[in-house]
């Protein structure tokens, strides 16, 4: 069963939102709660088996790790014969191919998927290219280095869904893609994450941020693509699956109210002005561990003033003496001499 309330607390919110989408599509096409047999493509380490709870889920991948329901292969070329699973899926793994490779990549989860084949992946527009480029920009200020992921996607340049649909229609499939994350809120939110990288005292804040992100945008994507960071697209081998999953989704992704996005810029200000006091904060007790280490600093320079002090003070003594040694000495032995010639 899935525990939709622990995923919208553990999920990142874009993570969430395509998967929890997925999802609604998978149901919708499923008769009697039968379970599908699955295949995420470059799924490790994420969620599909929690959003599929009732579905037999495969991933595959490059990692080279044993756990169950794990495969080590690649998607260029990947271990299976034809048909060999329900539906064929990938999350946000389509940027991370050199442009030249996609068509194999296509090609490949075509073949293996016997009902349908569904990729979520960010799309090329110039709107997505120039937020990628800016949130790289802030990652590097912040962290002295480009990030990792967004780096490949403008290395690779992003997906153009014109060109993928054509390929995968190329397969006999019948496709259809729907908007996810709607681009001004996607970039809202990725910049306090890109913040909590270097400056996470506001951390718990950003995990309230992002829970009430998935509870209130499930379907984030708008009702217009070209306003979309990311597009899901859906190819079935049968015709009445991609009306029906057309419609339904036809209904669902629609004009995000203004209401609703004010409503979100607020609690990501909200986050912001945690930051700010528990940097501020932190700024204070800095400047008072300063004050203090300065204070220490002076009383040990005072102290070593003085014993540097009592140190020569004692050094003219021992001089003082030295001095006198010799004529005391002198004064003894004479002594000595007189007692002796009386």
């Amino acid at each position: 069963m899935v525990n939709k309330r622990t995923l919208q607390k553990e999920v990142p919110f874009d993570q969430y939102s395509r998967q929890f989408q997925v999802m609604t599509i998978i149901d919708n096409l499923r008769s009697k709660d039968s379970p599908f047999k699955v295949l995420d493509v470059g799924g490790y380490k994420g969620r599909t088996a929690d959003f599929l709870a009732n579905d037999n889920v495969t991933v595959l991948d490059l990692f080279d790790v044993e756990e169950p329901g794990y495969i080590k292969g690649s998607a260029l070329d990947m271990p299976f014969e034809a048909d060999s699973f329900d539906f064929v899926m990938s999350f946000d793994v389509l940027e991370h191919i050199p442009a030249e490779k996609r068509k194999t990549f296509v090609k490949e989860c075509s073949r293996v998927a016997k009902r349908g084949v569904i990729i979520s992946a960010p799309h090329r527009t110039l709107a997505n290219q120039r937020a990628e480029h800016i949130l790289n920009d802030l990652y590097v200020g912040l962290q002295g280095e480009p990030h990792r992921w967004l780096k490949e996607h403008i290395e690779y340049v992003i997906p153009d869904f014109t060109k993928v649909e054509a390929d995968i229609q190329k397969q006999g499939l019948h496709a259809v893609a729907f908007p996810s994350n709607k681009l001004n809120l996607w970039v809202a939110m990725q910049q306090p994450i890109f913040l909590n990288s270097k400056h996470p005292m506001a951390a718990e804040k950003l995990l309230e941020l992002n829970e009430y992100y998935n509870r209130n945008f499930e379907y984030d994507g708008g009702d217009l693509a070209a306003e979309s960071y990311r597009k899901i697209l859906c190819c079935f081998s049968s015709e009445a699956d991609r009306d029906r999953t057309a419609e339904v989704f036809g209904t669902m992704n629609r004009k995000i109210e203004n209401g609703a996005e004010i409503e979100l810029l607020g609690k990501i200000q909200e986050y912001y002005a945690v930051l700010t006091e528990k940097m501020s904060q932190s700024a204070d007790d800095y400047r008072g561990l300063h004050e203090h280490e300065k204070n220490r600093a002076a009383d040990l320079e005072a102290n070593g003033r003085k014993l540097w002090e009592r140190i020569n003070e004692q050094d003219a003594q021992i001089k003082r003496l030295e001095r006198l040694r010799p004529k005391a000495a002198f004064r003894k032995v004479t002594s000595i001499i007189r007692k002796r010639s009386k």
